[in-house]
């Protein structure tokens, strides 16, 4: 059973018993039911990796592409 719920400036988080504690580095996915049940699951590594190399791709996606001032004429050309 876990021991509460806490909220802080961070958002909120969940202290577990010593019996549930999991090894350094392992993921846990929380969730909460409708009936208040709180469900830990393991996040699979991978998907994880994925999610932030989406998320770097996604933060600094102009410098992978810029249309030069000519390109961007052209187009406004055609339409």
């Amino acid at each position: 059973m876990l021991k509460r719920i806490e909220t802080d400036q961070h958002g909120q988080y969940v202290r577990l018993p010593k019996s549930l504690v999991t090894e350094p580095g392992e993921l846990l996915e929380v969730s909460q039911r409708p009936s208040g049940t709180i469900v830990l699951q393991p996040v699979d590594e991978t998907a994880v990796a994925q999610a932030v190399r989406l998320a770097e791709l996604f933060e600094n996606w102009e410098g992978i592409y810029q249309p030069s001032e000519d390109e961007w004429q052209e187009n406004e050309e055609e339409d």
